[in-house]
């Protein structure tokens, strides 16, 4: 599977990134899918769960032990085949794509369908080994961007538990309302060319919203939005 240039992303998947912080909160099933409802785009939607307080455990007993960086890294990819199922269930039932050959399947179907990636399980067809250092500078944003670019996603979001903090390069998007419902959410966006994209990850990065990592395939990526899901 081959980087898919930018001007062919928007025949992509839309990829979403639950960000770990969203696990623990019991209204995620209920957000998630009224906020996928008020989307515009018909494609499908490939799913990305963060580490979440498993991957703090991690991280807390690497500051202590000083494990090797690269073994610590993949330990942390391979756990996150654990969030992947826990959200799989919490989100209703899920369909997760574990294996190469379920993530080409999806990537050649034509149904509008979403699915939950597992990246420990296809992390070679998404050159996880080359692409992105393995270091604590590379968390499920980047990642996620890894695979919006593998992909050829046709938008990129980061679904988070806070608001990202002003830039000049982002924009406040009114969602489409919902009947019925008493979600709220907030979302921002930034549409324009490739270096305002990758203008507005640099600052996000250095506010330490989102990882350093992602900043090194910014150019890469496609259309990228931030929502405060709990907003």
């Amino acid at each position: 599977m081959q980087d898919i240039p930018p001007e062919h992303f928007s025949d992509g998947p839309h990829v979403i990134k639950v960000g770990g912080s969203l696990l623990g909160w019991p209204n995620l099933c209920t957000a998630f899918h009224h906020w996928c409802e008020t989307q515009p785009d018909p494609q499908k939607k490939l799913v990305i769960v963060g580490g979440g307080k498993i991957i703090d455990a991690v991280r807390e007993l690497d500051q202590i032990h000083k494990f090797q960086a690269d073994a610590v890294h993949w330990e942390c990819v391979r756990l996150l085949s654990n969030t992947a199922r826990l959200a799989a269930s919490i989100l209703g039932g899920l369909k997760i794509l574990d294996s190469p050959q379920k993530l080409h399947e999806f990537k050649e179907s034509s149904d509008a369908e979403m699915a939950i990636l597992d990246l420990a399980a296809v992390s070679s067809v998404l050159n996880l080994p080359t692409a992105l250092p393995h270091t604590w500078d590379t968390t499920t944003d980047a990642l996620a961007a890894q695979v919006a670019r593998i992909v050829g996603a046709a938008k990129l979001t980061l679904l988070k538990s806070t608001d990202p903090p002003a830039t000049e390069y982002s924009q406040a998007v009114a969602p489409s309302p919902l009947a019925n419902t008493t979600s709220v959410f907030r979302q921002w966006e930034c549409s324009g060319s490739i270096l305002h994209r990758t203008q507005w990850l640099k600052q996000l990065s250095a506010m330490g919203f989102i990882d350093a990592s992602i900043v090194l395939i910014a150019a890469d990526l496609p259309p990228i939005a931030v929502v405060n899901l709990r907003s």
